[in-house]
């Protein structure tokens, strides 16, 4: 019990493994001599390293085509069943640490090559291509671009690639407040907007009341300038 609590603690006392650039492979290994492959730089944890022996190696190399990470592999080709089966290829997923020297995969069997591809992660150009991501390329794709990668930190970046990201969602919370802002101090300008139109209105009224008013008594006046001479007047 003693040991055990030892064991605990110490483990809660031990730094947490943050996320790394890795690179990802999946890669399927067809017994006809065939291969193909996807690829993407991501950020997470890379899988344990254990040395095998095999026919066929998987080599991650740089420009130079001196290896930088490297893998062997006894590729079987059966399906787990009961009893077991004649499969038409195999699979090799890994992740280990990217490195910005690495420049093509290439996969061997008994030292001979069966597929070459150069990484295409970054060109450089400014835009975030199809295989960039904010990851293997800062200098053209950034966090909040829709690149199929997730970076969830608390940075005020938005990652729209995020399935939940706080960023978003503090973002999303000032925008409402915004928005809310806005929509009171339009509410008060039309408010003080209806009160002046409606004193002029009433000034107005009120102006063309008296306008109609002394041109009523213009009109009278008129009248009485132009009436005859009364009937009492008499010529001799």
């Amino acid at each position: 019990m003693i040991m055990a609590m030892v064991i605990l603690i110490a483990c809660m006392l031990l730094p947490v493994v943050s996320a790394e650039s890795v690179l990802e492979v999946n890669m399927l290994v067809f017994e006809s001599g065939s291969a193909a492959m996807e690829y993407k730089v991501n950020e997470g944890r890379a899988l344990p390293y254990s040395n095998e022996t095999g026919r066929y190696m998987l080599s991650v190399n740089d420009a130079a085509g001196t290896p930088l990470w490297s893998r062997n592999y006894e590729l079987s080709f059966f399906k787990l069943s009961n009893p077991p089966r004649k499969a038409e290829y195999e699979i090799i997923t890994e992740k280990f640490p990217y490195d910005s020297r690495m420049y093509e995969i290439a996969l061997y069997k008994d030292n001979r090559i069966l597929l070459r591809q150069y990484l295409d992660v970054c060109d450089y150009n400014g835009i975030c291509g199809r295989k960039e991501n904010a990851v293997s390329c800062a200098s053209d794709c950034s966090i909040s671009d829709l690149d199929g990668v997730c970076i969830a930190k608390d940075d005020n970046i938005c990652d729209p690639d995020c399935v939940f990201d706080a960023d978003c969602e503090k973002q999303e919370k000032e925008k409402k407040q915004a928005a809310a802002l806005i929509s009171i101090a339009l509410s008060i300008i039309i408010v003080v907007l209806a009160v002046v139109l409606h004193r002029k209105r009433k000034k107005i009224i009120r102006l063309a009341e008296k306008a109609k008013a002394a041109y009523g008594r213009f009109v009278s006046e008129l009248k009485e300038m132009g009436k005859p001479a009364g009937k009492g007047y008499k010529r001799r």
